[in-house]
């Protein structure tokens, strides 16, 4: 039986690998998934790649056991790569607001069609 904190380790591991899995299933199933379905460069799948990873991570490290230390280095590299693709789209976005453009690409991806920001639609 896992003691207190093994468990919300255990738990916490597990929130973030479903949010990993459920982000690829997304993007990876478009066809079946419809309207549901999301971009690779959609700030939703980085979130949910970021936060997933960074929870995966942090559980792995967390239990203590030398055989999790591959797979929270891992599960870190992946959040890295969602943080870094977070940081990459929120340049642009400041980048293209202040040349007075609408948001393209990942920042466009974002936002519903019908969305306006700091008076520009997309």
């Amino acid at each position: 039986m896992l003691a207190g904190s093994e468990l919300v380790a255990v738990c916490i591991g597990s929130v973030g690998s479903a949010l990993m899995f459920v982000a690829y299933c997304l993007v990876n199933f478009q066809q079946e998934m419809g309207k549901y379905a999301i971009g690779e460069r959609s700030l939703i799948y980085l979130t949910m790649n970021f936060v997933g990873g960074a929870l995966a991570s942090a559980s792995a490290f967390v239990t203590g056991s030398p055989g999790a230390f591959p797979v929270g280095v891992l599960e870190g590299l992946w959040g890295l790569v969602g943080l870094i693709g977070l940081l990459r789209a929120a340049i642009r976005w400041v980048r293209r607001t202040e040349a007075g453009k609408p948001p393209t690409g990942v920042c466009a991806a974002s936002l519903p069609a019908d969305a306006s920001v700091a008076g520009l639609s997309t």
